[in-house]
């Protein structure tokens, strides 16, 4: 059987992998550009450091995972119901 696949578009200051940044394991889902782009890679004791001296930066990370989590909710509220 066949893992589900979503397209989620990505755009200007979205982000990816985060979850595999807070704790440790890899990434949940593969990531494929189709255009050219310029991401930025952290080491995870990078991030944390980063966090640390930049608080905004990790309530930007928190509001974006807030985000999924409800539209995966929503998501899954829909298939309950019918309504997807």
């Amino acid at each position: 059987m066949s893992e589900p696949s979503w397209n989620v578009p990505l755009g200007v200051d979205d982000l990816f992998g985060e979850m595999s940044l807070l704790d440790g394991t890899r990434r949940s889902a593969p990531v494929t550009a189709e255009a050219n782009m310029t991401v930025t890679v952290f080491e995870r004791n990078e991030f944390f450091r980063l966090v640390e001296t930049s608080p905004a930066i990790a309530m930007k990370l928190l509001a974006a995972m807030a985000a999924r989590l409800r539209s995966v909710d929503q998501d899954l509220k829909g298939r309950r119901t019918g309504d997807v």
